[in-house]
């Protein structure tokens, strides 16, 4: 997605044609398939640098893609096509036939207790990177949600676009079941990662989804 030329522009896919646009939702849930899976597989404790290498630029990748902000060459007048793309993104990829969470849970089960303190300095900022990356985009589906969540258009919302929601709903469901159930999840995420991840905003709308 950061091609300066917009014709080498993947994500300019997601601003053409209808035909384009199927194209790369497609493409972009098979490469977050890919994705998912390496994010399962690492593991600092195994030596395997290589690895950790990899799934930190599957992390980036996934990151950009549902950040428009992150893509290149966008005009003004294509940001809301943008948006939607990324927003459909977002809800497939949460869905819970992906298996996205899933693999998350693989990954962070993995990490031992008081994980800052198990690896060499070297790996800090993998750990750290990928961990945030993996989080951020857990929570996705909620910030998409954005002001739709307010319970003054829960009821409307509802009614004119209840797929949405429900989609919304089961990402929720799958973060719950699991994220939250991971044995000493506060112990095993990075320290500089925990003030970030108590702020109201992480975790509030996720839980008022399921209210």
């Amino acid at each position: 997605s950061s091609f300066a030329d917009p014709e080498k522009n993947f994500c300019a896919l997601a601003l053409g044609t209808p035909e384009e646009k199927s194209a790369w939702l497609y493409q972009s849930c098979k490469l977050f398939s890919i994705c998912s899976y390496v994010l399962s597989k690492c593991n600092y404790s195994s030596g395997f640098k290589d690895t950790v290498l990899l799934t930190a630029i599957c992390m980036r990748l996934m990151i950009a893609l549902t950040d428009i902000k992150t893509w290149k060459n966008i005009k003004t007048a294509s940001a809301s096509d943008g948006a939607i793309a990324t927003r459909s993104l977002i809800i497939t990829i949460s869905n819970r036939s992906s298996g996205l969470y899933c693999c998350m849970r693989s990954y962070i089960m993995k990490l031992p207790v008081s994980a800052d303190k198990q690896y060499k300095i070297v790996q800090i900022d993998d750990l750290v990177m990928v961990t945030a990356s993996a989080i951020t985009l857990a929570v996705r589906p909620f910030q998409v949600a954005g002001p739709q969540i307010d319970e003054k258009l829960l009821l409307h919302q509802l009614n004119t676009n209840q797929k949405f929601f429900q989609d919304i709903k089961d990402a929720a469901e799958q973060f719950c079941i699991f994220l939250l159930t991971i044995p000493w999840f506060k112990e095993r995420i990075p320290g500089a990662l925990l003030p970030a991840l108590r702020h109201p905003t992480v975790l509030f709308p996720c839980l008022k989804v399921l209210l």
